[in-house]
């Protein structure tokens, strides 16, 4: 799957939150959530966030970077992206691919494009939110596996 773009995006790979984020992953996407910056969303590789405004990008950006994970850093004289990217903002991130305003995991087919979920009170009716809250991660992973490899077989049959 792939991260739709939208507005200012920031954007992790869940690998790097699971391996860094003692607290598990939903207290990560409770805590991005209630921070009040703006939309969350995820397919399997990559975690989002995208905000209006400038301000709020920054907000993000600062509230990762207390948490311990790293943006940009210098390696070998060249200022890259490590741990997240400001997807809008450019700059090397070896990690990440973009194609038709979207983005994912560079190594990884693009597939679907999936875009922020909501915070009101249709939250528990997304797909993502429902697999999230009902079966865990690890489960919402392989369903949203599964629910790619069934699109991209459906589409060869046609």
């Amino acid at each position: 799957m792939a991260i739709k773009l939208t507005y200012y995006t920031l954007v992790i790979p869940t690998s790097t939150v699971l391996s860094k984020f003692p607290d598990g992953w939903a207290a990560w996407v409770e805590q991005n959530e209630s921070d009040g910056c703006g939309a969350c969303w995820c397919d399997e590789h990559l975690f989002a966030r995208a905000t209006m405004s400038p301000l709020g990008a920054e907000k993000i950006q600062s509230n990762w970077q207390q948490l311990g994970f790293i943006g940009k850093t210098e390696i070998n004289g060249e200022i890259v992206w490590k741990d997240f990217c400001f997807a809008e903002q450019g700059g090397r991130c070896d990690w990440l691919s973009y194609s038709d305003n979207s983005i994912h995991l560079t190594g990884r087919e693009p597939g679907l494009v999936v875009g922020p979920w909501s915070r009101s009170a249709d939250r528990s009716d997304t797909l993502q939110h429902h697999f999230l809250d009902k079966l865990g991660f690890s489960a919402f992973l392989a369903v949203l596996s599964a629910l790619t490899l069934f699109v991209w077989s459906a589409a060869f049959r046609s």
